[in-house]
């Protein structure tokens, strides 16, 4: 019975926009964060000269 009911909301642009920013968002976030946390040490990534 939910998952009809899901199906039925998700229909609906208005509802599923939200929702799939609200899936997305943190996973991005995450990896922004860990990405910025990592270049910051600049022994991490060193430049190459050549």
């Amino acid at each position: 019975a939910d998952m009809e009911a899901f199906k039925t909301q998700y229909a609906d642009p208005l509802f599923r926009l939200p929702m799939t920013f609200a899936e997305i968002f943190p996973v991005g976030v995450l990896v922004s964060l860990i990405s910025a946390g990592l270049l910051r040490n600049s022994g991490f990534l060193p430049a190459r000269r050549g």
